[in-house]
């Protein structure tokens, strides 16, 4: 009898130490290579695409990422500005990705955490309504893991409003000297649409296209522009630029969106911006990034382009 309980009680030892080493393994799970960089390329969406959220072992892996990062616990704020606020601790460099799901529509967008302690802003670029945000955790391939999640109701008055607030792809602060640059050229400006003109001219007039740049980008998943690294090489690709000229409009109080999606006169995908003069209460569609060519051609071109030509259909940003 007592030979018998003994083997017993191994028996439970082992079992619960399997199922600690398991568990383990799914927290430790995922890749040890995610960089923050700069852009997009459709390489990037297809990725975003195919993310897929492990349900099935979520209380598992909830339970266990809190014990991995106690001391930086992962939260999700709404910030109620139309973005939440993401903090994760991915000091282990993981494959992270925060998606935004907008209840009871298609529109589903995801963004990639760098390395490190990280807090994101994410925008929620659809209308007002529910949003159900989860941050995931990559276990093998394309399967992904629950590591915390929230469901956020946005309430705004003005539904632009999200479009004048820095987040994790227009990523400013008013120190940055792309922002001072945008306050010197628009300091003695009224309107804005003088304010959008003059900025416009600014970046077109002073930056190239980064053609160097392109391929690297479509090596890299989930790339996110940087305003700084942008301005202060003076170059940059199609998402770089919208990227820019968007944050130089937002530190003026104007609502800019980066766009993505589809124009007949560029190949594959392709970024811009649809800016908001509140002077004339209208959206305007702007591209930077080819009129830059146009200026350096000696090519004359309207700032002002048509929808008919521009299809946005992957993001808002």
């Amino acid at each position: 009898m007592f030979l018998d309980y003994v083997k017993e009680k191994e028996a439970n030892m082992k079992k619960k130490l399997i199922s600690l080493l398991m568990a383990a393994l799914l927290v430790a799970a995922g890749p040890l290579s995610q960089v923050k960089a700069s852009g997009v390329s459709s390489l990037d969406l297809q990725a975003f695409e195919s993310v897929e959220i492990n349900e099935a072992i979520k209380a598992n892996v909830i339970r266990n990422a809190s014990k991995a990062s106690e001391s930086t616990p992962t939260t999700i704020t709404d910030n109620k500005n139309g973005t939440i606020t993401v903090k994760y601790d991915n000091t282990e460099a993981a494959k992270v990705v925060v998606q935004v799901v907008r209840t009871g529509s298609d529109v589903k967008y995801n963004y990639y955490l760098s390395e490190g302690v990280v807090k994101e802003v994410i925008p929620l670029t659809d209308g007002n309504g529910d949003y159900v945000i989860y941050v995931c955790k990559n276990i093998v391939g394309t399967k992904y893991s629950v590591v915390a999640n929230s469901t956020v109701t946005l309430d705004l008055e003005d539904e632009s409003d999200v479009y004048k607030i820095a987040n994790i792809i227009v990523d400013y602060t008013t120190t940055n000297k792309a922002i001072k640059k945008a306050d010197s050229l628009c300091k003695k400006l009224k309107t804005d649409t003088s304010k959008i003109t003059k900025i416009y001219k600014y970046v077109v007039q002073n930056y190239a296209y980064d053609y160097g740049k392109v391929s690297a980008v479509k090596e890299t998943v989930g790339y996110i522009p940087s305003i700084v690294q942008t301005f202060k090489a003076k170059m940059g690709i199609c998402y770089d630029i919208a990227s820019l000229y968007a944050a130089m409009c937002r530190s003026q109080g104007i609502p800019a969106k980066v766009v993505t999606g589809y124009c007949k006169t560029v190949d594959g995908l392709h970024a811009w911006n649809e800016v908001y003069d509140q002077t004339k209460e209208k959206w305007y569609i702007i591209d930077c990034t080819a009129d830059i060519a146009y200026y350096a051609a000696n090519k004359s071109v309207s700032m002002k382009k048509s929808s008919k030509v521009y299809y946005a259909e992957e993001y808002y940003h």
